[in-house]
Parts: structure tokens; C-alpha cells; sequence
């Protein structure tokens, strides 16, 4: 089974990327900057996520991502209460989508819907609006 990046915006159900497939000994972090482990930001791929990210903007994430601290917020023992409860409800949100992926096979198989087949991003991801 391969590895898929995908990012969930926080206030409203809509997918804000995907990127994919990865190999699955990959880590997290590292399919973030696009690069291997041991590559210097130089080397990183210019369409990864890392790249992608506008300046004063940042993402949620769990402690994989702890090496990314400009660009990834994750949980620390100084945060406030309630924010932490926001960081814990927005990664919930996220185990939940991917938990759905696997769940419901999407990604593991082609898409057929009526008369239209298509291995496409655009069928996948009317799909995956439907499941958020």
C-alpha cells in the first residue's frame, strides 16, 4: 500500500492538497519538504507542500512534524487549554478523513461512476467531498 499526503482545510470540509503516492517507508516530515532524508532544502522538490505554504500561514500537525516548527504547529506543554483542544479537534478531523479513505477503499481501486471511468484526481476528489 502506498503512502498519500493530504491536507484538510480547518474551517470548512474542503481538501486544500493532495499529493501522492509515496513509498510507504517515507516519513511524514519527509514527504513534506519533498525531499530525501539527508537532502539539503536546495534539493527539495519545489511542488512539495513545503513550498506551497504562504508566508504567515501554517499547518496542524502531530509530533512527526516537530522538525518543522516555521511552517507546523504541533502540540507543546505551553500552549493553553483551549488551544490545544482546537489543535486536538483539527487532527482529529484529519485521522477521521483518512480513516474514511481506508475504510471505503477509495484510493485502492479505480473510480467507475455510470458510464464515465476515470482514474483521475477530479472524480476522486468529488468523491472525497462527499465523504467530508
Amino acid at each position: 500500500m502506498k503512502k498519500w499526503e493530504f491536507s484538510l482545510a480547518i474551517h470548512e470540509p474542503r481538501i486544500v492538497w493532495m499529493s501522492g503516492p509515496h513509498q510507504p517507508s517515507r516519513h511524514d516530515i519527509t514527504v513534506f519538504r519533498g525531499g530525501d532524508p539527508g537532502d539539503t532544502e536546495n534539493d527539495w522538490n519545489d511542488n512539495a507542500l513545503y513550498f506551497q505554504i504562504k508566508k504567515g500561514d501554517a499547518f496542524v500537525g502531530d509530533s512527526g512534524y516537530s522538525g518543522e516548527p516555521r511552517n507546523i504547529v504541533t502540540t507543546k506543554d505551553e500552549h493553553s487549554a483551549d488551544f490545544k483542544e482546537f489543535l486536538a479537534r483539527a487532527k482529529n478531523c484529519q485521522e477521521t478523513f483518512h480513516w474514511r479513505l481506508k475504510a471505503f477503499n477509495i484510493l485502492g481501486h479505480r473510480f467507475r461512476h455510470g458510464k464515465i471511468r476515470s482514474t483521475g484526481w477530479s472524480s476522486t476528489r468529488w468523491l472525497l467531498r462527499q465523504l467530508l
